[in-house]
């Protein structure tokens, strides 16, 4: 996740929307502070790769726009601003945007313990519309965006709604496994509760992964600290 509240001069602005452009398509969410001008958004914004994000405060207790937050119908979400930090009150859009992209940081940190992986850059956003507050008129406007994010309670997340059925995928070499699980099937491999076969695949698939790292956590597998032996007849307690 990347979020910004720079103004781009006109001659670096190709050179760099292209290159925010390559990083959405590798699917790095980009987040953009709208300006504090009340008026048309910053150029960033304007681009459909970049996320625009507005200002409110709370006034009376309710979010309310503050009026000088940037105004399009590029405007995508609002955020809080007015945040009191050790250095004093840190205010404006470009505090509204990072505190945005702090919460998608965290959306996508629920997903990753749960399902192994982040959301796409179009599944975040799906969740980031379900998850909105309306300030202005329903639905989306071009003062407050389809409205204010909000976090859910993470017992309320519907995570089937966002993460595709995966196909059934069997990996054969740990070296193929998402990062997260390897350190896990190469523990049960050294210690020999996993033996792949000749050509030393394991073929195992996502679910099957997954069971094994819950039954690792839960204690299944420990072992003293001395890894099997090869070949298998000289192993501990075999005739040999």
């Amino acid at each position: 996740i990347y979020t910004t509240s720079a103004f781009i001069a006109s001659d670096k602005y190709i050179q760099n929307r292209e290159k925010a452009k390559a990083l959405y398509d590798k699917d790095v969410f980009l987040c953009c502070a709208v300006g504090n001008e009340g008026e048309d958004i910053m150029n960033l914004a304007k681009d459909d790769w970049w996320t625009s994000v507005g200002a409110c405060t709370l006034t009376k207790g309710k979010p309310t726009r503050l009026y000088y937050s940037g105004v399009s119908e590029k405007l995508d979400f609002m955020s809080m601003t007015n945040m009191t930090t050790d250095y004093g009150v840190f205010t404006g859009t470009s505090c509204a945007s990072p505190m945005f992209a702090g919460m998608c940081a965290l959306v996508q940190c629920f997903f990753k313990i749960n399902t192994g992986k982040k959301l796409t850059n179009e599944k975040l956003l799906e969740f980031i519309k379900d998850n909105v507050e309306d300030l202005a008129e329903e639905g989306h406007d071009n003062k407050t965006g389809y409205g204010l994010f909000r976090l859910p309670a993470p017992e309320d997340i519907d995570i089937s709604k966002y993460v595709e059925e995966e196909e059934e995928m069997r990996y054969q070499k740990v070296e193929e496994m998402p990062t997260w699980a390897q350190p896990t099937i190469k523990h049960l491999v050294k210690y020999g509760f996993l033996k792949g076969d000749e050509n030393g695949n394991l073929d195992l698939s996502l679910d099957m992964i997954r069971m094994f790292m819950i039954l690792e956590r839960a204690g299944a597998f420990n072992v003293d600290p001395e890894p099997v032996w090869e070949p298998e007849d000289e192993r501990p307690g075999s005739e040999k």
